[in-house]
């Protein structure tokens, strides 16, 4: 899979529009980044800890965008993960995911667990 930062400037101003839009987002929330084996992975968590969880993966850094109105109409009924690949560098270095093998699946269940989520809709 081909990265998706031909340059440092790249991957620094898309790093640059994801801090905006978190500093944008109408809600509270929990910004972590959890170190798996695939590399660190952002999580974003918001909603109520004794709401059903509710797991969105997305793709290089973009999560925010386009889940953004999805999460303010759910955030009442669910406890909310982000789970968002961080952005990779040209070398592809920073992050080992494929998605011809278990990676991806290997990946899910590291975060899910150290997130202690056992039990979540995942959309």
């Amino acid at each position: 899979m081909k990265a998706p930062f031909c340059t440092m400037q790249a991957k620094n101003k898309i790093a640059e529009n994801y801090r905006q839009k978190l500093d944008e987002l109408p809600f509270s929330y929990e910004l972590m980044q959890i170190e798996t084996t695939y590399g660190d992975t952002n999580i974003i968590i918001t909603g109520s800890a004794n709401k059903p969880a509710l797991v969105l993966p997305a793709g290089t850094d973009s999560v925010i965008s386009f889940t953004m109105a999805i999460t303010i109409e759910l955030a009442n009924d669910f406890r909310i993960y982000w789970i968002d690949f961080p952005p990779r560098s040209n070398q592809g270095t920073e992050f080992q995911l494929k998605f011809e093998d278990d990676s991806y699946g290997e990946w899910m269940f590291e975060i899910l667990s150290r997130l202690n989520v056992h039990n979540a809709v995942l959309a």
